[in-house]
C-alpha cells in the first residue's frame, strides 16, 4: 500500500524501487509501462527488456513483463480539494531527477487514456543540453568565482607558475583583482547574471531549432538516435524551448530558469 496526495506522494519511492529490483534481476529495461486503475485503487508496473515500446499502440499488452509490480494505493485526506485527482504523469517525470528512465507509457485504465510522460530520445537530448550548455559552463564560471574571491594580490602572485609569460601573469592578477573587489552580495548577483545569460542563450537556441526544423524548407535537423526531435512527444506548447524549462527543473544542479 502506498499513499498519494499533493504533500505525501509515495509513488516515486515505489517506482524507483521497482526499477532497481527489475534491473538487478532481469537487466536494464528499455521500456516501462505504468497503469493506474481508480476503480480498483491499484497501480501496476510493466517492463520491456528487449522490445521497444510502440508509441502508436500505447497498450500494456505490448510489454514483455506485464504487472511485474503491483501495489494498492490510498489517497490521503481525499476531502481536501485536488487530492482526489490522481496524476502520476508529474510523479513519473519527478523520478528522472534521481534516475534515468527509458520511454514510459502511462495508462489510466478507467477512461482508457494514454500518455507518454518520458521518451528516451528526448531525455537523451535534454540531459545533453542542460549538462553541456548550462551546468558545465556554470561550473567553469563558479570555479573562477570560488578560486579568486577574497584573495589578495599577494596571494595571487604566489600562484604564479614558472612557465607563465608576462601576459598570463597579468591576466591572473586582473582576474584576482576583479573577483576580490566584490563582496558576497555582488558575487551572488554576478553568478545569477551569468546564469541568466546562459539560460537566455540556450532558450534562444532551442527556439531557433523550433522555428527552423521539421518542414521541407528546413536547413537544420536535429535527430536523436535517428528520431527527429520535432516528432517527439513534448510537453507544454510542444516545442524544445518549452521543454528546456522542464529540463532545467529535472536535470540541472543549479537554480530554476533565469529570465
Amino acid at each position: 500500500m502506498i499513499y498519494l496526495n499533493a504533500t505525501k506522494d509515495e509513488f516515486c519511492e515505489f517506482f524507483i524501487q521497482s526499477i532497481k529490483e527489475f534491473t538487478k534481476k532481469e537487466g536494464k529495461p528499455i521500456g516501462i509501462g505504468v497503469s493506474l486503475s481508480i476503480a480498483s485503487s491499484q497501480i501496476s508496473i510493466h517492463y520491456n527488456l528487449k522490445k521497444e515500446i510502440n508509441t502508436e499502440d500505447k497498450s500494456i499488452n505490448q510489454f514483455e513483463f506485464i504487472k511485474y509490480d503491483i501495489t494498492k494505493y490510498k489517497i490521503v485526506n481525499p476531502e481536501v480539494k485536488g487530492n482526489n485527482q490522481i496524476n502520476l504523469w508529474k510523479s513519473i517525470r519527478k523520478v528522472t531527477r534521481i534516475i534515468e528512465l527509458p520511454t514510459v507509457l502511462y495508462h489510466l485504465k478507467d477512461n482508457n487514456q494514454f500518455d507518454i510522460p518520458i521518451e528516451t530520445e528526448l531525455e537523451i537530448f535534454g540531459r545533453a543540453v542542460v549538462t553541456h550548455f548550462r551546468d558545465h559552463t556554470m561550473d567553469y564560471h563558479t570555479s573562477y568565482s570560488e578560486k579568486y574571491s577574497n584573495k589578495s594580490l599577494e596571494e595571487a602572485k604566489d600562484e604564479f607558475r614558472e612557465h607563465w609569460n608576462d601576459e598570463s601573469r597579468k591576466e591572473h592578477l586582473k582576474t584576482a583583482s576583479f573577483f576580490s573587489s566584490m563582496n558576497k552580495t555582488q558575487v551572488d548577483f554576478l553568478n545569477d547574471y551569468v546564469l541568466r545569460i546562459l539560460d537566455n542563450a540556450t532558450f534562444n537556441v532551442m527556439r531557433a531549432l523550433d522555428e527552423n526544423t521539421g518542414n521541407e524548407d528546413s536547413q537544420i535537423n536535429v535527430d536523436i538516435n535517428g528520431v527527429k526531435a520535432v516528432e517527439l512527444n513534448m510537453i507544454g506548447n510542444g516545442n524544445l524551448s518549452g521543454e528546456y524549462l522542464d529540463w532545467i527543473d529535472r536535470f540541472s544542479k543549479y537554480k530554476e530558469f533565469q529570465t
